[in-house]
């Protein structure tokens, strides 16, 4: 095994923390929206699907470095 693929407990729980605030991040995201949506107060609705595109974006991209981590391990 080469050194960068070694298991580090520490940038695991980096990772975690990560997808953790992500994870946190799209509820908040989820919940504003339905209460916009709830409230009538939508107008455009092409501001939710780039926020979402984003985070989508993101989600992948910690999605990729647990499977990293996974392998180390």
């Amino acid at each position: 095994m080469t050194e960068s693929l070694q298991p580090n407990l520490e940038q695991l729980a980096n990772e975690l923390r990560t997808l953790h605030d992500l994870c946190n991040s799209i509820l908040s995201t989820v919940q504003h929206e339905h209460q916009q949506l709830n409230n009538g107060s939508v107008k455009d609705l092409k501001k939710f699907f780039m926020h979402r595109k984003g985070m989508l974006e993101q989600i992948n991209d910690a999605q990729q470095n647990l499977f990293a981590q996974k392998s180390a391990w």
